[in-house]
């Protein structure tokens, strides 16, 4: 199935514009009378006819819409890379695994503290539509690490001094699950100590030395795999 995405929906009628619109018409010659598949990254999804095409979009008459719970439980904090290139590759990727939120942090070893969040959205959406999804993960600006950590207590944080002893093994009968990836320093010892009295789980995710976009993506991994064989 051909997904697009829309948030142009008024009453009974869908709107395709920009790349959605070219690749509907230009890639796929799509004409009037011919099905589209649609959703609005919130849950629904859309099925219509075209109803009009103009020079710059196409009005879309839904014929059914159908609603899906979001799934997704696992919420990732992490700081950004220093190569943009690479957490894009993470964002791509964890959405089409399957991830409710991404969160971006501001440790004492940060490289990178400004992020591009309208094009990291782009690839989320591609993504989405790629993997024939239905929600469209939350990627929240960068915010300070004690910020995330006051919000989220009793997360895990992973880091790679001795004290994590115990392997990244999240409680799936919880509802939510949010870990917190460090940058390629690491998290400093102090953040570490800062995220455990605030009733924060310190974890590792195995003995190789993970780049950060890597643990991220194999973090999320862990997650899935653990869902499917509960």
């Amino acid at each position: 199935m051909e997904l697009y995405f829309t948030n142009s929906i008024n009453e009974n009628y869908f709107t395709l514009i920009d790349d959605d619109f070219r690749h509907c018409t230009k890639v796929l010659r799509n004409a009037l009378g011919d099905e589209v598949n649609a959703t609005d990254g919130c849950g629904k999804l859309f099925t219509g006819f075209i109803y009009s095409i103009s020079k710059n979009e196409l009005t879309v008459k839904i014929n059914e819409t159908k609603f899906f719970e979001n799934e997704e439980r696992f919420n990732l904090a992490i700081a950004p890379t220093k190569n943009a290139e690479r957490i894009e590759w993470l964002i791509e990727k964890s959405v089409e695994i399957g991830i409710k939120s991404i969160s971006f942090i501001i440790c004492e070893h940060s490289e990178r503290k400004k992020i591009n969040i309208e094009r990291l959205n782009k690839i989320a959406i591609s993504a989405m539509k790629q993997s024939n999804k239905y929600w469209l993960p939350k990627i929240y600006e960068p915010v300070n690490f004690k910020t995330i950590i006051k919000q989220n207590p009793k997360s895990y944080i992973a880091h790679c001094y001795e004290s994590a002893t115990m392997f990244f093994k999240p409680d799936i009968a919880n509802e939510e699950c949010m870990i917190l990836i460090g940058p390629e320093g690491d998290f400093s010892k102090s953040e570490v100590k800062f995220a455990i009295e605030n009733n924060c789980i310190e974890v590792s995710l195995g003995k190789s030395r993970l780049r950060t976009e890597t643990a991220g993506f194999f973090a999320c991994n862990i997650y899935k795999i653990l869902n499917q064989i509960k």
